[in-house]
């Protein structure tokens, strides 16, 4: 007796060219009920195997794949007016670079808030100092919550000291972050 499985296809590589996979099960005994059913048995259970061990490697290649990278962080903020809580970290994905910020961020609302990277350190920069020492990067989406800010491709991250929270309108610092 002989029993083939073809409808088993596998994604070698992950370019989604699938190629069929067939389970051949070979019996010597004569074709009895008992031996069908042995037959049968061994055949659902090494193609359930195989796609057990197949989803097991699609699943591995996709976290190396998609996994994102934590460049910097997670730090702490670093009150200069008003109080910035939450984990932060700047990560990798896909070639790209982003600011992120977690669930737990909060701070208080302002006018004109804006994220901005900056050469000077935390510790030394103050309200003036903003537009002169950093690059902004985005307009601040919400005062709290899940966010993420694309970084532009020709910044050298190495450049930089810290990342800041600032009201432009009014020059007013809200405080930052220490990316070393």
């Amino acid at each position: 007796s002989v029993f083939y499985c073809n409808h088993l296809s596998i994604d070698k590589d992950g370019s989604n060219e699938f190629f069929p996979v067939e389970v051949v099960v070979k019996s010597t005994q004569p074709s009895s009920p008992t031996t069908v059913r042995k037959i049968s048995l061994m055949k659902n259970i090494i193609t359930t195997l195989l796609r057990s061990v197949c989803a097991l490697v699609l699943i591995s290649t996709s976290f190396s794949v998609f996994a994102d990278e934590t460049l910097r962080g997670p730090g702490d903020w670093v009150k200069k007016s008003y109080r910035i809580a939450g984990e932060w970290e700047i990560i990798s994905r896909d070639d790209a670079r982003f600011i992120v910020f977690n669930e737990d961020f909060k701070t208080k609302k302002g006018p004109d808030l804006k994220v901005y990277l900056s050469r000077m350190p935390i510790s030394d920069i103050e309200d003036h100092d903003v537009v002169h020492s950093s690059i902004r990067i985005s307009a601040l989406k919400s005062n709290k919550g899940h966010q993420e800010y694309p970084i532009p491709a020709d910044i050298n991250l190495d450049e930089y000291s810290s990342m800041l929270i600032h009201c432009e309108a009014y020059a007013h610092l809200w405080g930052g972050a220490s990316l070393d």
